[in-house]
């Protein structure tokens, strides 16, 4: 069973979370190419930007030079691209550092399937009656594809707050669980996620996940969504979200591999 309180963590006064926008997209292009062995081409960011729900499934770790005054407004809400002029203000005072970073993806499940055709019964109103409500497709999952810290700034809570955001996101859009494939070898990166309420799965190594490590496998973590995740989301009141941690996809991210501490 998932331990919820695992993400709990006292943020750093200098560390906000910060959502992607075009003046700081490249700076996350900078972080995965030093900590990652994959180098994710331009689309890969250009994506983030053009789709409002990947842009809330990633967020940016950035240290402030100066302490952010008391009570700030929420930096981690939905939303939040460059049409924030809340967020453009706080990058333009101090843009800071960006130590980390978090990139997802939302999958979606298969569309049920449409409902059998059914008599109109005379006297009923158009779009009324049997079969005329909306059926609002819920579920699904969010996978994290790139996460990672800079060993400088491990210890500090930052992988654990951006593992937070996505899992306030996977509240908030209504996914089942969200996971992400750890290599075989990281005992290290697999007791992390761990402590932070995934399970790992204990069944076959995923083999040949990890084209360019020996071993090559990979063992998929997860955690799931159920109602105490939004009971504790909707009691927190600064939107910047908790989490730490690490895990890549795309089929060669070293899943957990770099900055795990914190």
């Amino acid at each position: 069973m998932a331990q919820q309180a695992s993400t709990s963590h006292t943020p750093n006064e200098h560390i906000v979370l910060r959502p992607p926008t075009s003046q700081n997209i490249a700076s996350l292009r900078r972080l995965n190419s030093l900590l990652l062995p994959i180098n994710y081409p331009k689309s890969f960011y250009n994506d983030i930007l053009a789709s409002p729900t990947t842009t809330r499934l990633t967020r940016l770790a950035v240290w402030l030079h100066s302490v952010p005054p008391a009570d700030p407004p929420p930096t981690d809400g939905g939303g939040g691209g460059d049409g924030d002029p809340e967020a453009q203000q706080q990058q333009q005072e101090d843009p800071g550092v960006t130590v980390g970073g978090v990139r997802c993806r939302l999958e979606l499940p298969p569309p049920p399937p449409p409902p059998p055709p059914q008599e109109v019964v005379e006297g009923e109103a158009d779009g009324e009656g049997a079969g005329g409500e909306e059926q609002i497709q819920t579920g699904g999952a969010i996978y994290i594809m790139t996460l990672c810290t800079l060993s400088p700034y491990r210890h500090l809570g930052v992988g654990t707050r951006l593992v937070a955001s996505v899992l306030r996101a996977a509240v908030e859009l209504g996914c089942k669980e969200v996971y992400a494939h750890v290599w075989e070898a990281n005992t290290e990166a697999l007791e992390w996620y761990r402590r932070r309420g995934f399970d790992v799965d204990t069944g076959e190594v995923v083999k040949g996940y990890y084209s360019k490590l020996r071993p090559a496998g990979a063992r998929v973590v997860r955690r799931r969504i159920g109602v105490g995740d939004a009971i504790a989301f909707a009691a927190k009141v600064d939107g910047d979200g908790e989490g730490e941690g690490e895990g890549e996809g795309e089929g060669e991210g070293l899943g957990g591999l770099e900055g795990l501490e914190g």
